[in-house]
């Protein structure tokens, strides 16, 4: 599959091509958006790497979005889960912890739930569009590195609690 859409939410598919290159061919551009989301998928693979060597994402270009894949189907039939991958993007829309990498909230991909404290460590930075809503169920955001809010004329990103 090959996408230029920011914003796409690929889930409960079957890639089964074992003589394709990549399952997922990421043509985004990181500075439209970070991460897309491609969880609960089954990639006809049983870890994390092998999955990852399937995606032309981030990891093969730094200027394309980064592919957030756990938790993935171990099986066909979409019965059992593996997971790894990021401990900030807990699954779709919902983020908290420590950042990995540099981070932009795409007001495409939103609102945001925050169930935890936000940490960006020094040498990160974390941008948040215009537009972009993030709905605090617990914690805050606690800066180390960097930390940016983009607003527009009349278009604000919102901070609230949930």
């Amino acid at each position: 599959m090959l996408t230029s859409c920011a914003g796409l939410l690929l889930t409960e598919n079957v890639f089964a091509n074992p003589d394709a290159r990549h399952e997922y061919d990421i043509r985004v551009a990181y500075e439209d958006v970070t991460v897309m989301f491609a969880s609960l998928n089954f990639w006809n693979a049983t870890t994390y790497d092998e999955i990852a060597e399937r995606i032309y994402d981030y990891t093969d270009d730094e200027y394309t979005a980064y592919v957030q894949v756990s938790p993935w189907y171990l099986d066909q039939n979409r019965s059992q889960t593996a997971s790894r991958g990021s401990q900030f993007f807990k699954e779709p829309f919902e983020i908290g912890g420590r950042m990995e990498m540099d981070i932009t909230l795409s007001n495409t991909e939103q609102p945001y739930q925050v169930s935890g404290n936000i940490v960006i460590p020094h040498h990160r930075s974390l941008l948040i569009e215009a537009g972009v809503t993030l709905l605090f169920a617990y914690g805050g955001i606690i800066v180390e590195g960097e930390f940016g809010i983009c607003c527009y004329c009349n278009n604000f990103a919102h901070l609230m609690s949930h």
